[in-house]
C-alpha cells in the first residue's frame, strides 16, 4: 500500500513535468513552478503518503492521539520529511495533519478563527457565521470527506456516528457544541453544526448594561428578584445571548459564599465562579467513555434535590 502511494506521488510529480522525472529528485528546487497548493494531485498524493507513513510507524500513538499530543506532533514532524514539498507547503501539510489527527480536520481553521461563531456543513458545502452574517466558504472535497470528518469528531469524544445512532450531540474539548446527523437521516448527506463556545460569557452584568443589552433599571430589578429567591425564566432564540445573560445575572446575584449553587446543564457552559458551585451535566446515550449510560437533565434535577441546594440554575 505504501509503495503504491509513493508511486502515485512520483507519478503525479512526473505528470506535472511532462512525463519526465522531476528535476532535483532529492529535494524540491526553489526554481520549480509546479503547483503545490492544497487540492492539487501532487499535494493530495504527498499528504496521503505522509498519512500512511504515520499509521505504519506510529500506530499506537495514532490510535489514541489525545493521550500524548506532543508525541503526535513529533511523529507528524517526521512524516512531513518523507515527501518533497516546498517550505510553505511543508508547513501547511504539517498543520493539516495535526488538524486531522488532533483536531477537527478541515474545519479546524474555523474553530481557530475568533471571528467565527458557528460552522455549518451539509454534504460538501460549508458555511460559517461571522458577526451575525452567514457566508459560504471553501467546500470540502467530497461528501465522503464530510462523513469522515463527522466520524472523526464523534470518535474523539468517545462516540460513534452510525445509522443506529444517526443523531449525535457532542461537546468538544474547548466547550463548543457539535451536532452530527448521519446521511441516513439527512437525505443522503452528512450534516455537521458546530456552535463555538461564546467567549463573551466572561461579560459581567455591568458590561451588558454598558453594551445596551439590558437597561440599568431592569438589571438592578432582576438582581433583587434573584436575591429575593424568586423564580426567573430566561428565554430567547438560538444565539440571542441567553447563556451570557444568565451567567452575568447569576454572578451579580449570588454574592453569599455560604450558599450552595447547583447548575444543571445539557452542555457545560455556565462555569460560574461562585466558590460553592456544583455543575451537573447530562450525558447522551452511546458514549463509550461513559459506558453507554444516558443521564437526562430530569435525572439531574431529581438527584439535585438530595444534594441540599440553596440555588438551582
Amino acid at each position: 500500500m505504501r509503495a503504491q502511494l509513493n508511486a502515485d506521488y512520483v507519478a503525479a510529480l512526473q505528470a506535472r513535468h511532462g512525463g519526465q522525472p522531476p528535476v532535483g529528485t532529492p529535494a524540491a528546487s526553489p526554481e520549480e513552478t509546479v503547483d503545490r497548493t492544497p487540492g492539487t494531485d501532487i499535494y493530495r498524493a504527498a499528504k496521503e503518503t505522509a498519512s500512511v507513513w504515520l499509521q505504519d510507524n506510529f500506530r499506537d500513538i495514532m490510535a489514541h492521539p489525545q493521550a500524548n499530543e506532543t508525541a503526535v506532533q513529533r511523529a507528524i514532524a517526521q512524516a512531513v520529511t518523507r515527501v518533497r514539498l516546498g517550505p510553505e507547503q511543508t508547513r501547511r501539510l504539517r498543520q493539516e495533519l495535526e488538524a486531522d489527527v488532533l483536531g477537527a480536520g478541515p474545519l479546524q481553521v474555523y474553530l481557530d478563527d475568533p471571528a467565527v461563531t458557528e460552522i455549518m456543513v451539509y454534504g460538501r458545502a460549508v458555511w460559517v457565521e461571522k458577526k451575525g452574517r452567514i457566508e459560504a466558504v471553501l467546500p470540502l472535497e467530497s461528501e465522503r470527506q464530510a462523513f469522515q470528518v463527522a466520524e472523526s469528531l464523534a470518535q474523539k469524544v468517545g462516540q460513534r456516528l452510525q445509522r443506529a445512532k444517526a443523531l449525535l450531540n457532542l461537546t468538544w474539548r474547548d466547550g463548543s457544541r457539535i451536532n452530527l446527523v448521519h446521511p441516513s437521516a439527512s437525505a443522503g448527506k452528512t450534516a455537521i453544526t458546530i456552535r463555538k463556545r461564546d467567549q463573551s460569557q466572561s461579560l459581567a452584568l455591568p458590561d451588558l448594561v454598558a453594551m445596551g443589552s439590558v437597561s440599568a433599571d431592569i438589571a438592578q430589578f432582576l438582581v433583587h428578584v434573584v436575591r429575593g429567591r424568586l423564580n426567573v425564566l430566561i428565554a430567547g432564540s438560538a444565539g440571542s445571548g441567553k447563556t451570557t445573560f444568565l451567567r452575568g445575572l447569576a454572578e451579580a446575584s449570588f454574592t453569599d459564599p455560604t450558599e450552595r449553587v447547583i447548575v444543571l446543564e445539557d452542555t457545560e457552559e455556565l462555569r460560574l465562579t461562585h466558590p460553592h458551585t456544583i455543575s451537573l451535566v447530562a450525558v447522551d446515550a452511546g458514549s463509550e467513555r461513559d459506558g453507554g449510560v444516558k443521564i437526562t437533565v430530569r435525572d439531574l434535577l431529581l438527584n439535585s434535590f438530595r444534594m441540599r441546594p440553596d440555588r438551582l440554575v
